[in-house]
């Protein structure tokens, strides 16, 4: 088992909704978030928590527990997504996490 956590902007939602459905992921939960957008620190750990200098961003968090092969085929959906969409400066990103153990 693996999860699946992708960020993006709101606008981004219905795409990733797609790309979900063709990677045979039928559960996932989805939460609304603000996005926040900083000029680069010299410290990484600076720019961790958004500040009121920032740019915001409505943004989507969504997550889904699914089997290796569907979190695959969608990382894979959401590289070719945004190679796509190359002029969009706020890509889909997206991670897997391996799962250790779980309850039945």
């Amino acid at each position: 088992m693996k999860l699946l956590i992708i960020t993006a902007v709101k606008e981004c939602s219905k795409s990733i909704e797609k790309i979900l459905k063709e990677s045979s992921v039928s559960i996932f939960s989805v939460t609304d978030t603000i996005g926040v957008k900083n000029s680069p620190d010299e410290y990484l750990l600076d720019d961790w928590f958004g500040s009121d200098d920032g740019n915001k961003y409505d943004s989507v968090f969504i997550f889904s527990f699914c089997n290796n092969e569907a979190a695959n085929h969608a990382l894979s959906l959401i590289d070719d997504f945004n190679a796509k969409e190359k002029e969009n400066q706020f890509p889909i990103r997206a991670f897997i996490v391996p799962v250790e153990n779980s309850t039945k």
